[in-house]
């Protein structure tokens, strides 16, 4: 059987924003903490991962949000695995507000394996699949973006350039992934100009920003489907353009 783990916790008062509901940069954080939970409850907690000479980092993540939550809601949190590929896993996030039963967010992050010593990825071992049992069942559904036109592409990107504070980063010493969120709804933001509801991320983490990396942030409208108004949204190092980080940001009206 697929090892499910499940834990409540309600929000605490620091982790909303101006609206009075949890800052979407927060949800980042409880994913990630979730996922060092479930994992340490299949028996693979950070001091194992130490003695392996292992580590996850987070390739891709897509959240997207359903009922916003305020002080002292409580959320029941679930997540699972599912599936492995070769230094890869896809694992899946369900958190719903406990008194009505409404979702407050589905997300999957595609998570990669990597030797600690090397930084290369490593293949998944046997006894990590045991434990994990992947079940296929995906929490959030795929939209191909290259199927969806660029609309706008002489639309200038509103740019905002940024130099990376040391307390953006983690225990890694690299920019937290839950920072990238913060940075590209403030773009979006600033492009239409007023807090538009954010309805999705769709996160590719392609290169660590380090503390005192000196980027530029950017944010334009690419494509449209209905109501859906989908932004792309990138972080580049200012000297050279180089990409480190690419969103597609969905909003409605």
């Amino acid at each position: 059987m697929t090892h499910v783990y499940t834990t409540r916790f309600r929000v605490r008062h620091y982790e909303l924003s101006p609206t009075g509901h949890v800052h979407h940069a927060v949800y980042q954080n409880y994913l990630h903490q979730l996922s060092f939970e479930a994992s340490a409850d299949a028996g693979f907690g950070l001091k194992r991962y130490s003695e392996l000479g292992t580590m996850w980092f987070i390739r891709q993540i897509i959240v997207e949000y359903g009922r916003p939550v305020g002080f002292d809601d409580e959320i029941e949190a679930r997540t699972w695995v599912s599936d492995f590929r070769k230094f890869r896993s896809h694992r899946e996030y369900i958190l719903t507000h406990v008194p009505s039963g409404e979702e407050v967010l589905r997300a999957q992050a595609d998570w990669v394996y990597l030797d600690v010593r090397t930084r290369w990825p490593k293949r998944l071992s046997p006894d990590l699949l045991a434990q994990f049992k992947p079940n296929g069942q995906s929490a959030v559904a795929s939209i191909s973006r290259a199927d969806e036109p660029d609309l706008y592409p002489a639309t200038p990107a509103t740019a905002i350039p940024w130099t990376v504070r040391w307390r953006e980063a983690d225990a890694a010493g690299h920019v937290n992934n839950a920072v990238y969120t913060g940075w590209f709804e403030e773009a979006v933001w600033r492009a239409v100009g007023s807090n538009v509801p954010i309805t999705r991320h769709e996160i590719e983490y392609l290169r660590p920003a380090q503390p005192g990396d000196v980027l530029t942030v950017t944010a334009r409208p690419r494509s449209r489907v209905g109501d859906r108004l989908t932004w792309l949204a990138e972080v580049r190092r200012a000297a050279d353009g180089e990409l480190f980080t690419r969103d597609y940001v969905d909003t409605q009206p």
